[in-house]
């Protein structure tokens, strides 16, 4: 468990608690975090230990800090009380300088010279002992004290620093850094918002897709270096590219075709959306009737797609943006005006960010288009429910392809599975978790395994499996989507799975995706038009957005 840094003490019930409460943090969910800390703190102080009970008092105080002021400093009296009682004068100093910063952020609307002083200890602290985890947080923090009191370029200064600080020290969710990476997804959703207030849309453009470029440049490259945003003359006529940012108190659009760059922005209540992104995947998941899904449906379309005004040419739709707009299932978003799923207007890619939708798209058009395929399946665990239609899907694929190299069940362990993975395309039936591939003899192929491999030669991963680009994982930290590992492992395009899906929709529309694709369409092209094939037949069951919403084009898709 991170206690006071990056320290580890405590059992692993506390490490459990502290994990998931910054989890449910990170996902919005406040009252769940406090729940959580409830638990850490009763289960703390049955351990005993002065630190831990502390650390879970001060942790607790940075939650109410925002809304219950009162309660925050409750909270930091506690700590400070329980903290006194322990003897490492060096663990008590990083310790109060931890409470000094949530003191900056109790103070901001009550005095906010005072907030600023209490912020600026916190950051000479980290400056000073050289302990440098807690520097990235209280910068954002003074920011925000200086956004406050109307010092927008004092704000800028620390926002920069505290950036700086953190591509340095190359934080992302898999690096393990815990609160730093959660400070870090702030950082530039702060950034993003004092840019646009200023009117600099171009420099906001770049920051924000910057945001979610990290983790796969990281991986990837080594660093995730600045850039501008990609020539407008090198897209598609009928091709929209959408960079999304979640701010705080809005949503912004960054739109970017051919005719150039153009920024919307809605005023929305970020848990609201996040709620109502739950709510609909939940209604489609669960199966209700199509007529109760279509009016949230409608209104995440009004939301989030309707401001684009997407021209009448525009045929082909890619979509980048953070955590929570990534586990949108925007196939299935429905335009009232048109009386028609967003998936019937255009083709859909998804991409963590602009940047690495534009590099995996250079990286696919300069691989050969072979057609050798791998097909990995996997269906021994017993505990688990058999795929009953896996031998159709099986053959619907193997009938398309006649280079075919097969690992079936045993023979399917991760290292002949990574191994083999030479081929054009790799196409996995089996059953997934968050975060692993379940493989033949007991064995998972985990998302950090996979980040880790080069995988240069394979154009095209489809993921037929549940919930393979889920964020389940990424509310954990150092655990990537199983879609986004094979991203970072040089694969330029990967079709997953948003939620779990049934395995006799998975061998309708994954055998129809093979069939087109054979027929010569691009990978989002035959997504779409497998898609369309079930919505608009006349299997009522497939026709269902259950069926074939969960599906998706991640990456890059020529």
């Amino acid at each position: 468990m991170r206690i006071l840094g990056d320290g580890t003490y405590g059992n692993r019930l506390l490490a459990a608690l502290a994990t998931h409460a910054r989890g449910e943090l990170r996902a919005g969910r406040r009252a769940a975090a406090g729940a959580l800390l409830r638990l850490e703190i009763a289960e703390a102080q049955r351990v005993g230990d002065p630190l831990l009970i502390a650390d879970a008092f001060k942790r607790r105080a940075r939650l109410h800090a925002d809304e219950n002021l009162d309660a925050a400093v409750r909270d930091l009296r506690d700590a400070r009380a329980w903290a006194a009682r322990a003897a490492d004068s060096g663990l008590r100093s990083r310790f109060e300088a931890e409470c000094a910063l949530v003191e900056g952020v109790v103070d901001r609307s009550r005095d906010p010279q005072r907030s600023a002083a209490r912020l600026t200890a916190a950051i000479d602290f980290a400056r000073t002992t050289g302990d440098r985890r807690l520097l990235p947080e209280a910068l954002l923090e003074c920011a925000r004290t200086h956004r406050a009191a109307g010092r927008d370029d004092a704000a800028w200064n620390d926002l920069a620093a505290a950036i700086d600080e953190v591509d340095e020290r190359q934080i992302t969710a898999a690096s393990g850094a815990g609160a730093m990476f959660d400070a870090a997804e702030a950082l530039f959703d702060e950034a993003v918002d004092l840019l646009l207030a200023r009117g600099e849309n171009d420099r906001a453009f770049v920051y924000a897709e910057r945001a979610n470029a990290r983790a796969i440049l990281v991986a990837s490259e080594g660093r995730a270096s600045l850039a501008g945003p990609i020539p407008a003359t090198e897209l598609a006529p009928d091709t929209v590219l959408v960079q999304f940012a979640l701010l705080p108190r809005s949503v912004a659009a960054f739109a970017l075709t051919r005719r150039g760059l153009r920024v919307t922005r809605q005023t929305i209540d970020r848990a609201a959306l996040e709620s109502d992104v739950r709510a609909l995947r939940e209604m489609i998941e669960s199966r209700r009737p199509v007529d109760s899904i279509r009016p949230l449906a409608a209104r995440l379309h009004a939301l989030l797609i309707a401001p684009l005004a997407l021209e009448g040419g525009t045929s082909s739709l890619v979509i980048a943006g953070g955590r929570v707009l990534q586990s949108v299932p925007w196939a299935a978003l429905w335009d009232a005006e048109r009386s028609a799923h967003l998936i019937e207007r255009a083709t859909i890619t998804v991409a963590p960010s602009v940047r690495v939708w534009h590099r995996h798209r250079a990286r696919l058009a300069a691989m050969r288009d072979g057609e050798q395929l791998l097909l990995v399946t996997s269906d021994l665990r017993p505990q688990l429910d058999p795929l009953t239609d896996l031998r159709r899907e099986i053959a619907a694929i193997e009938a398309v392809y006649p280079r075919r190299e097969t690992l079936t069940d045993a023979e399917a362990t991760p290292s002949r599975f990574l191994a083999a993975a030479r081929s054009d395309v790799v196409h996995y039936a089996g059953h997934a978790r968050a975060g692993a591939l379940l493989l033949g003899g007991d064995e998972d192929l985990a998302a950090t395994d996979i980040a880790g491999a080069r995988l240069t030669r394979t154009r095209l991963v489809v993921l037929a499996a549940c919930n393979t680009l889920g964020d389940d994982a990424a509310r954990l930290e150092g655990s990537p989507s199983l879609a986004r590992a094979f991203l970072a492992a040089g694969v330029p395009t990967v079709v997953g799975t948003l939620w779990p899906v049934h395995d006799a929709h998975a061998a309708s529309l994954f055998g129809a995706l093979h069939e087109r694709l054979r027929a010569g369409s691009s990978v989002a092209a035959a997504l779409r038009e497998a898609q369309l094939g079930m919505l608009r037949g006349r299997n009522a069951e497939l026709a269902h957005p259950v069926a074939w919403a969960a599906a998706e084009v991640l990456g890059a898709a020529q």
